[in-house]
């Protein structure tokens, strides 16, 4: 543990999702995220344009929410009101699979959106030289991760519903109608500026702790720095901390290289076509 500890201030990763993490807390905390996916889907004509709707907005989270487990927990409000509103079993069984799915698959868009992400980006730096910013992996993740939530979406609708359920017309409740408080105007321009800097290649772990340390100005949103790192998921940055120590370990003993070496020996390769 005191080696994980160390290595977050070693880490500019670690750094990039500690800033992530309390931007997100700031997020949560005003509901502003809760209330920006129940209007993107309010006006939905169908259950079928409600889905992909809804597996847009979520898809639009994986670029500022880290980590898959904090989108879970932001997006567990939205089920339960449209839950509330579907009434019908069946709906609501598919809307269950279309949450964590469209999550899950929508993570591999975002340099934040999984722990595994940061990791990959660390090692493949050591050993190649080659950095991949933000940007850099919304061009190479982006594409293929949008096609896979939508074809998952449209496979939960054709499996799990019939055409006249798909056709049908929700039933929700009216948007939120009241003009945004100074506070929650000030958290979204805090958080697209955030974004931006980060497509445009500004250091990530540096524009990640910009964003966190304006987030958490009483002066701008209302939200103290302490209110935000209380709900920061430790275990998980110590993890990946505790992750990175250990893979630079292995690789700079050599240990990675013999255990590779090992694992293909006993794999009936043919040795010239491994390069």
């Amino acid at each position: 543990w005191p080696l994980a500890i160390l290595a977050l201030v070693f880490f500019p990763l670690i750094w990039l999702l500690l800033g992530a993490f309390v931007i997100a807390a700031v997020l949560q905390t005003s509901g502003l995220a809760e209330r920006a996916t129940l209007r993107v889907v309010a006006s939905a004509g169908s259950i079928s344009a409600l889905f992909h709707r809804l597996n847009l907005a979520i898809f639009i989270t994986a670029f500022i929410m880290p980590s898959t487990s904090a989108r879970a927990a932001l997006l567990v409000p939205v089920f339960v009101v449209l839950a509330r509103s579907l009434a019908a079993p069946r709906l609501v069984r598919a809307l269950a699979l279309l949450l964590p799915t469209t999550i899950l698959l929508s993570a591999g868009a975002s340099l934040i959106g999984a722990g595994a992400h940061v990791i990959a980006v660390q090692f493949i730096e050591r050993e190649t030289g080659l950095s991949i910013g933000f940007g850099r992996w919304a061009m190479l993740g982006l594409p293929l991760t949008l096609v896979s939530t939508t074809l998952a979406t449209h496979l939960i609708l054709v499996r799990c519903l019939d055409a006249g359920e798909r056709r049908s017309v929700p039933v929700l409740p009216a948007p939120d109608g009241r003009p945004l408080t100074r506070a929650q105007r000030a958290i979204v321009i805090i958080t697209a500026g955030t974004v931006l800097l980060w497509c445009l290649g500004l250091e990530p772990a540096i524009a990640a702790l910009i964003g966190a340390l304006l987030a958490t100005s009483p002066a701008l949103t209302g939200v103290r720095l302490s209110t935000a790192i209380k709900t920061l998921e430790w275990p998980l940055l110590l993890f990946l901390a505790a992750t990175m120590l250990l893979g630079d370990a292995l690789l700079a003993s050599g240990a990675a290289s013999s255990l590779a070496t090992a694992a293909l020996a006993v794999l009936p390769l043919d040795r010239k076509s491994v390069v």
